[in-house]
């Protein structure tokens, strides 16, 4: 006899995350572009993982945003960059976290010294530490979106290495660019290019530049879709696609290309390195201390 319950528990969503999130289609399906890579119909359940994000809550950032630019004409209470975010718990993401780590090492993102956490011996282990390792996050870009002046502009994440999974049929015109700065002879994609600038000059120019122009100001305006300035030249762009999962190093320049027209929903998982294994510290301390007799 199965009894009925009318009290709070059936006003609280209950899911199977496990099951939806592991639901992953083979990672061996990946399409390693080097810059890039991609999996396509990456998870069965893509559905049921759709419904479940979608009934989480966002704060109330976007409201508030948009309230201070009806009146004030500008966001103070930190940055308002696109669309509505919804922070979800990364433990809740266990199967599809364990799943885009495989792809990071698979197209040699993360290095493959770190494979051994996903051997059968490390595997459940490791598993536990990667939630604290990672940031789930859903974003859905909408009509209307009122953002921080330069919010749009293309950007370096705060992670090591990020995915993104497209929970939705997207409008046309939207996916992922990454970009390439250019200032005279210098190309910067990304962080480590950034350091490797030798001409101090150089390096303080294009540090004033990004900052007038790439970091966000208090001053809001409703989000309309731009063509980036001359000094960014896209190198990339992969369109969005229902159930496609696409992976990169965080630390290049990107940034979502949307339209303004239709929702664009996307699931954003975020990652760092993940510190070695003491096995693996204590095997490389051995061999080093065997060299040096």
């Amino acid at each position: 006899m199965l009894t009925v319950n009318d009290g709070i528990r059936s006003q609280i969503l209950e899911v199977d995350w496990h099951s939806i999130c592991g639901s992953i289609t083979s990672t061996q399906d990946i399409e390693d572009y080097g810059d890039y890579a991609i999996i396509d119909n990456f998870i069965e359940k893509i559905d049921e993982l759709y419904e479940a994000c979608i009934r989480y809550p966002s704060d109330a950032r976007s409201k508030l945003a948009e309230s201070s630019h009806l009146e004030f004409g500008e966001f103070k209470n930190g940055y308002k960059f696109p669309g509505i975010e919804q922070l979800l718990p990364s433990d809740y993401f266990n199967p599809l976290l364990f799943s885009c780590y495989k792809s990071f090492i698979e197209c040699e993102f993360i290095p493959h010294d770190l494979d051994t956490n996903i051997s059968d011996e490390g595997k459940y282990k490791f598993m536990q530490k990667l939630p604290r390792l990672s940031v789930v996050k859903g974003t859905l870009l909408h009509e209307g979106m009122i953002i921080n002046q330069n919010a749009d502009a293309p950007g370096l994440g705060n992670f090591d290495y990020q995915a993104t999974l497209f929970l939705n049929d997207p409008p046309q015109g939207s996916g992922l660019g990454q970009y390439n700065l250019v200032f005279g002879d210098n190309r910067v994609s990304g962080i480590e290019d950034l350091l490797d600038i030798e001409d101090n000059d150089d390096k303080a120019e294009i540090g004033k530049w990004l900052n007038e122009n790439a970091v966000c100001g208090q001053e809001t305006v409703e989000y309309k879709h731009t063509i980036p300035d001359n000094h960014w030249d896209q190198t990339r762009f992969i369109p969005a696609q229902k159930n496609r999962l696409i992976l990169h190093r965080g630390t290049t320049f990107q940034r979502y290309e949307y339209l303004g027209q239709g929702d664009l929903y996307m699931l954003n998982v975020y990652m760092n390195n993940p510190p070695k294994s003491q096995e693996f510290l204590e095997e490389n301390q051995i061999e080093s201390d065997a060299d040096n007799y």
